[in-house]
């Protein structure tokens, strides 16, 4: 979906990014996230970079010649790219929080994972809590709130697959946490996986180099996960609305790079 208007900014690397604004009326209002930038300002470093703010600084939302904040409708984690929902006024907000709760905005993501999987499609049905004891973690727990997350195999690779999955619930890390309990967790997920990046030697056999101490650049070095597509009714228009956001670039990388390097066996 092309953009109406990019914001740029610099991360907190110094490169260069840019927020892709896809969609805007007088009630709400649809973005394109980069990874690496929050959706809301981090309880405990209110200084970092977030979305919100971003966009009410360089993009303000304005009526009536005064300005007014944007409200938060979801968030997809920092590391995560893709779609973010947000409303203009109180009245929106209210309207689609109930949309969500009643499960009338439906989410698709894009996420790479480990491994090969049993079924082509399924419905991963495991309640979820907050971990007792780590903070900024979830575990899946019989004493959790229910959670449920649809899941399909796009594309089945050797060591790795790419499944379009839909949170039918809303609990902070869904997807990350029911695809680590059916063990097919993120392909880069330090938190409920293990790898911190995929890099080229991860998937092929042998890597040339020139110079023996070169460190290997990493393919992708953040969750592998995106935000691809929201559809929903406007709420005011009654309008039926689809959101779709193509991956970044590293995502698209990934995916060349699994297809030269890790495809399934052919069959003898």
């Amino acid at each position: 979906m092309k953009a109406i208007k990019q914001i740029p900014y610099r991360d907190s690397q110094a490169r260069k990014q840019a927020v892709s604004i896809l969609y805007q009326d007088a009630d709400l209002l649809v973005v394109d996230k980069p990874a690496g930038l929050l959706v809301i300002p981090d309880h405990w470093n209110p200084e970092l970079r977030n979305l919100k703010q971003l966009l009410e600084a360089r993009h303000p939302n304005t009526h009536d010649g005064q300005r007014r904040p944007y409200w938060v409708v979801h968030r997809i984690d920092r590391d995560t790219s893709g779609l973010v929902l947000f409303a203009r006024n109180e009245a929106m907000h209210r309207q689609l929080n109930e949309m969500f709760e009643g499960q009338r905005i439906q989410k698709t993501y894009l996420a790479i994972v480990i491994g090969q999987l049993a079924e082509p499609e399924g419905v991963i049905d495991l309640p979820i809590r907050r971990h007792p004891t780590r903070k900024q973690y979830m575990v899946v727990h019989r004493k959790g709130k229910p959670s449920q997350t649809h899941y399909r195999v796009v594309e089945q690779f050797d060591r790795f697959a790419l499944l379009a999955v839909q949170p039918h619930t809303g609990r902070t890390h869904q997807i990350r946490v029911h695809l680590a309990a059916i063990g097919h967790p993120l392909a880069v997920d330090p938190q409920y996986g293990k790898a911190e990046a995929v890099y080229i030697d991860n998937l092929k056999r042998s890597v040339t180099r020139h110079d023996p101490w070169e460190q290997p650049r990493p393919i992708i070095q953040r969750l592998t996960l995106h935000a691809t597509e929201l559809a929903f009714t406007h709420p005011a228009s009654g309008q039926a609305l689809r959101f779709r956001a193509e991956p970044p670039r590293d995502f698209k990388g990934l995916l060349t790079a699994l297809r030269k390097w890790d495809p399934l066996p052919r069959e003898t």
